[in-house]
């Protein structure tokens, strides 16, 4: 029976970093990628950082890190304002990055993800890339569609939950507190802090 191997694109963040911890307890053999996309280079260096500390966890399980693949948006025809945008870059590197021994390719969008509405348009350019392939492309999948981040932050083994980042901020520090995605994690319990919580709308944050 043929050996079941992944494709993850990984960001060094929460979801992303549950998934591959997911897939290997289930017996799957890991491989990640990760897309350098030059829009916020702080955040490219926290990112690969919290990569570059995760490699001894995950070094004894059946894991390689296959690198990253630089998207340089000064050059690109994509407008990146376009929500569709970020999961395209996703894709060109998931391709880029793909082998004849990959099973499966997977990407971490959780509920509540800004993308998650666009899974079908992705999973339709994903089919569409078949034909600059000789061989058939294996399935794009997305395990956590139905998850949390609660549940992925909390499912997240201890050595490390504190290694991972979230963080968007253009600044050095990670875990600023008050980015985006900091805030989020703070209204979900997740992140030391208060956060106004009266505003329903996460853009007004």
């Amino acid at each position: 029976m043929k050996d079941k191997r992944v494709l993850v694109s990984w960001s060094g963040g929460v979801d992303s970093t549950y998934l591959i911890e997911n897939y290997l307890g289930r017996g799957y053999k890991v491989d990640s990628v990760y897309t350098k996309i030059q829009n916020n280079d702080t955040k490219i260096v926290r990112e690969l950082a919290a990569i570059n500390k995760m490699q001894d966890y995950f070094k004894p399980y059946a894991y390689t890190h296959l690198g990253d693949v630089g998207i340089d948006l000064n050059l690109s025809p994509i407008n990146f304002n376009i929500e569709l945008a970020q999961p395209l870059l996703f894709l060109t590197t998931l391709f880029y990055a793909l082998k004849p021994e990959h099973t499966e390719v997977a990407i971490g969008y959780i509920l509540n993800d800004c993308a998650i509405s666009y899974i079908n348009d992705i999973q339709k350019t994903w089919k569409s890339f078949q034909g600059n392939c000789t061989t058939k492309l294996p399935p794009l999948v997305f395990p956590l569609s139905k998850t949390d981040k609660v549940q992925t932050y909390n499912g997240l083994p201890s050595e490390i939950k504190e290694l991972v980042t979230w963080c968007e901020s253009a600044g050095e520090e990670d875990r600023c507190g008050e980015c985006h995605p900091c805030k989020k994690m703070k209204y979900y319990g997740l992140f030391p802090g208060d956060v106004d919580t009266s505003a329903n709308d996460w853009s007004s944050w």
